[in-house]
């Protein structure tokens, strides 16, 4: 047990500090706002990432099977690191803006696309949603200390020491991970057969989860601007509280409850945020709002994931990687359709679109509720 625990502490670790690199960029629309740029600039660039992931992501789960999990977040994690170094030298929406972000998404395809495989190694049976779920909260923690360490970097030292601070971290994270146990998928892909329509309901949950997510979190800070709070750090103090509670406080009490009104009550929570961001006044409806969403998205993130690789458990690589890709395309398309949502018709209208796409998450998640696949885990 020891053993298990110590490797699981590195997987944690190492995923901190990979994160705080990743989650400082999240600030990068202010970036684009501060060059001179629009709004539909904001969700070109932010998507072009995901493109980057979604496109990098199958290759990693071929590599899952040959390269050890060490070996590919080592590599992915060296990748964000020097891409976003060398954003200090970028001073317009351009080519080389894009360049590095498409760099960026495959580092991040490369380190997160095997992360939650990670957890499935080093824990056995139910204890794996209650780590999973520990690991999305430990990543959701750095989007409250990686934006807020940002917006303190931008505020008192500017832009080039925000992108210095974001890839010292990162850096941080590379050297961890080379105490990751070095596992890879017990055999190739072309040795499990994969059935696509037992993968497709739960990879369609990831892209409508993504959807939600990348709209609200990429698309919230350059919104709060205009109702006149400045400093966005708020909300990613208070959302990533969320997701910290529901798995830290509250699972002793849940862990029994009926995963139907689970569902529905995650669910209500992080649409409740986008579909009421017209009411949003000040820190004060913020942080209700924030915190509402934190908790139904940190239930959410990992119960799909577990719920994806429970069904592939020979190739928990491949498992995590088809999760993830599905995710990142949900945010793909969310930040392309969002950013020219916004530039015809404002904010609002928008945040409602994605808000009422929740009911489709729920339908679907009833539907992955009774899968029988998926009871040992859940």
């Amino acid at each position: 047990m020891e053993t298990r625990q110590r490797k699981f502490s590195i997987v944690l670790l190492a995923n901190f500090f990979f994160f705080l690199n990743f989650s400082q960029l999240i600030l990068l629309p202010k970036f684009i706002i501060h060059l001179g740029f629009s709004t539909m600039d904001i969700g070109l660039v932010m998507g072009v990432f995901n493109i980057a992931v979604i496109c990098t992501l199958p290759l990693v789960g071929l590599l899952s099977s040959t390269l050890t999990r060490k070996a590919l977040f080592f590599l992915g994690s060296l990748v964000v690191v020097l891409s976003t170094y060398l954003f200090i030298y970028v001073d317009r929406v351009g080519i080389w803006m894009y360049s590095l972000r498409i760099a960026q998404g495959i580092g991040f395809a490369l380190a997160f696309g095997i992360s939650g495989a990670m957890v499935f190694d080093t824990v056995i049976g139910a204890r794996r949603r209650r780590y999973l779920g520990l690991l999305t909260a430990s990543n959701m923690v750095t989007h409250a200390i990686g934006p807020s360490v940002g917006e303190y970097m931008i505020a008192c030292y500017g832009f080039v020491y925000y992108f210095l601070s974001a890839s010292i971290f990162g850096l941080i994270g590379a050297v961890i991970a080379l105490g990751l146990p070095s596992i890879k998928d017990r055999g190739y892909l072309i040795h499990h057969r994969l059935n696509p329509r037992s993968v497709a309901p739960f990879m369609a949950g990831s892209a409508l989860l993504g959807v939600i997510f990348g709209s609200t979190v990429v698309f919230l800070p350059p919104y709060l601007m205009t109702v006149g709070i400045e400093n966005s750090s708020l909300f990613f103090i208070t959302f990533v509280s969320g997701g910290f509670i529901v798995w830290v406080f509250l699972y002793r009490f849940f862990k029994n409850t009926s995963r139907l009104v689970l569902y529905a009550a995650s669910i209500l929570m992080i649409m409740i945020l986008p579909l009421m961001v017209s009411f949003i006044r000040g820190n004060r409806s913020l942080v209700c709002l924030a915190l509402l969403f934190g908790i139904g998205y940190g239930y959410l993130y990992p119960t799909l994931n577990g719920l994806t690789m429970s069904i592939l458990p020979r190739t928990k690589g491949l498992a995590n990687v088809l999760f993830v890709w599905a995710f990142n395309l949900g945010m793909a398309l969310a930040l392309f359709a969002f950013g020219i949502m916004t530039s015809m018709y404002g904010y609002k209208k928008s945040f409602f679109v994605v808000g009422l796409s929740g009911l489709l998450l729920f339908v679907l998640m009833v539907f992955l509720g009774r899968h029988r696949t998926t009871s040992d885990y859940c």
